[in-house]
């Protein structure tokens, strides 16, 4: 069974994992004949072909699925002057004589009853425009600083926040009427992977025409459910015009476009809302020496600062919790 052609020029980063694991389980084991023109017949073949470091070769080595990473590591690294492709890894398998694990994923790779991969990379990976572009240098799928979330008759303001952050502050946003591709199957479904896997905040446009709308809720309920499971923090919330807020935004602190201060500046502030790492991130980052510091700190502290000793009053204050009856043979109790 041939893999169709518009196939084969999908890249390998978009096969389904159930298509990694059976190639997987073909060319994990280490074979021990190479072919006749001297390539490995497993996974290190598909390394030696790709033209992998000896050091990364060493690293998959030490893993439970080398293959699996080896499809990891070729994706990121692969020459973008070729695209890592389905055809090049089909290529790279008939070099190896491995006939036998294309016979097993070809269907696997191609038209499987009425679903085909060509689907998956569509609906999952072609999402966004930028993707066209990224597929023909073999590179992987656009990730993005921030979706933006804005009620149609607040364009132009979504314009603004648009040209300032792309064009002044180099910052890459998504947005559903430029960037996501025709003729998805399920719109909300793209949009909330969007959010969810490739693009780092939400910024929401919060005006009232932005609350009509219970699409717009429902991605902003979403995104809080993420930041909570994932604990980051995923919603920046911009107050074009003033409305009710709802409970869900009720308690953020939110960034007022027509505030006016001497110390207030609002394109500055989504800029840095944006770009500011997650506490969790800042509280990993901290590093070992500066541990150090702080124990050595802690250390001279204790010994400069000797506290006062205490004088031990052993059961005076017990001695009052208990019944007369009883005190006696409770202490003796204690004393034993």
């Amino acid at each position: 069974m041939s893999v169709p052609e518009e196939v084969q020029k999908c890249p390998v980063h978009a096969l389904r994992l159930n298509t990694i694991a059976k190639i997987s389980n073909s060319l994990n084991s280490n074979k021990i004949l190479p072919t006749d023109d001297g390539f490995l017949r497993d996974w290190r073949g598909l390394a030696q072909l790709a033209g992998i470091d000896v050091q990364i070769v060493m690293n998959i080595a030490s893993k439970s699925d080398p293959t699996a990473e080896f499809f990891k590591s070729w994706s990121r690294i692969g020459d973008q002057e070729k695209s890592v492709s389905v055809g090049l890894l089909l290529s790279f398998l008939r070099k190896m004589d491995r006939w036998d694990a294309i016979d097993d994923t070809t269907k696997m790779i191609g038209y499987f009853g009425n679903v085909t991969e060509v689907f998956c990379v569509i609906e999952l990976i072609f999402s966004v425009s930028d993707d066209v572009c990224r597929l023909d240098k073999g590179l992987l799928p656009q990730n993005y600083d921030a979706y933006l979330l804005f009620a149609e008759d607040d364009a132009d303001f979504a314009m603004q926040i648009i040209d300032r952050m792309e064009n002044e502050y180099k910052l890459k946003l998504c947005v559903k009427d430029r960037d996501l591709v025709g003729g998805l199957a399920f719109e909300h479904e793209a949009i909330m992977k969007l959010i969810a896997e490739r693009c780092n905040r939400l910024i929401v446009v919060v005006s009232p025409n932005f609350l009509k709308s219970e699409a717009n809720k429902f991605f902003v309920t979403f995104a809080q459910a993420l930041g909570i499971d994932q604990r980051q923090r995923k919603v920046v919330p911009c107050l074009y015009q003033r409305c009710q807020l709802p409970p869900e935004l009720s308690y953020y602190f939110l960034l007022d476009y027509n505030r006016a201060g001497k110390f207030w500046n609002f394109w500055e502030k989504l800029r840095d809302s944006i770009l500011a790492p997650n506490s969790a991130a800042v509280s990993s980052s901290v590093s070992e020496s500066n541990l150090t510091g702080l124990n050595q700190i802690k250390d001279n502290v204790s010994v400069s600062m000797p506290c006062k000793k205490n004088k031990a009053r052993p059961m005076k204050w017990f001695r009052r919790l208990l019944p007369k009856e009883k005190k006696r043979h409770k202490m003796k109790a204690l004393e034993v």
